[in-house]
């Protein structure tokens, strides 16, 4: 199979805020929104992000690319579940809209080992799932922990933007506050700029094309994170001079401390294809 099918699937699963997904996103009921600066807003993201990343959760997410010449929006979606402290996580991409039927794929991460099916990973063998070690792939940008969950994001976020209450909203049926952001990456460590720098530049840009970019949280009463947002437009001159593509990632999270089940597959359905995965991210 093309590495570029590869590189592409990770992208998708491990770019940025990591994962997408899929159902239908629950209206939102919003207030009129109040920009009041508040100095202990970073401090009350950091909190959240604590609190988020002690428990379970699942999350589904949704990116939307909007501004090509001559074609509707593009979505991609996923949906799975997390349990950080037990290293456990499960994922299911939809990617058709981008990459036909080779954007179908299904995701398990057990400890350090990640299971995959369908997709361009269906093509590297003939069992029906391939596995890869996870320490291995994160040596080239591909850690499913670095980037399946909000953390990396919200850490940034808490760091190098500028917050704002804007009021409260309901999400899934649970009230939570809104806060507005710009995030300035010039602000971010050396790690965090490079992590960015490395999932854009499978979207042909760089660090000057997105070096601000807008984003909200939604934090609920208990302090859980329900719903992360990032908006950022890149230039796309092969469509024409001026022409950009609006990206749109919502992120949203829900069923905390619910536990997270699920079988593994059995040793003679699974391929080890860690060498092949690492190559094309290297070469990518």
């Amino acid at each position: 199979m093309r590495t570029s099918s590869i590189l592409l699937a990770f992208v998708s699963v491990f770019a940025l805020v990591g994962c997408v997904s899929g159902s239908e996103s629950t209206p939102v009921v919003t207030e009129t929104p109040t920009a009041s600066p508040t100095p202990d807003a970073k401090e009350l993201v950091s909190t959240a992000l604590d609190e988020t990343a002690a428990t379970s959760y699942r999350f589904e997410m949704e990116m939307l690319m909007e501004g090509i010449p001559q074609a509707p929006p593009i979505t991609m979606l996923m949906d799975g579940a997390v349990d950080e402290v037990a290293r456990l996580m499960s994922l299911r991409t939809d990617a058709t809209e981008i990459m036909g039927d080779l954007g179908r794929y299904d995701m398990l991460l057990s400890d350090e080992l990640v299971y995959l099916r369908g997709g361009p990973f269906g093509t590297l063998a003939d069992t029906e799932w391939v596995s890869a070690d996870a320490t291995v792939l994160s040596q080239y940008g591909g850690d499913p922990f670095a980037s399946q969950n909000p953390a990396q994001q919200l850490e940034l976020m808490s760091r190098a933007g500028d917050l704002a209450e804007a009021g409260r909203d309901v999400v899934r049926g649970v009230p939570a506050t809104r806060w507005n952001g710009t995030v300035d990456l010039a602000n971010g460590t050396p790690e965090e700029r490079q992590r960015v720098e490395s999932a854009i530049a499978d979207l042909g840009a760089t660090l000057d094309d997105v070096s601000t970019y807008d984003t909200s949280v939604w934090i609920d009463d208990d302090g859980y994170i329900r719903r992360l947002t990032i908006r950022y437009s890149i230039a796309a001159p092969g469509f024409g001079p001026g022409i950009s593509i609006d990206y749109t990632l919502t992120y949203e999270m829900f069923e905390f401390g619910a536990p997270i089940t699920f079988t593994l597959p059995a040793d003679e359905d699974v391929t080890d294809v860690t060498f092949q995965i690492a190559l094309a991210l290297g070469q990518g």
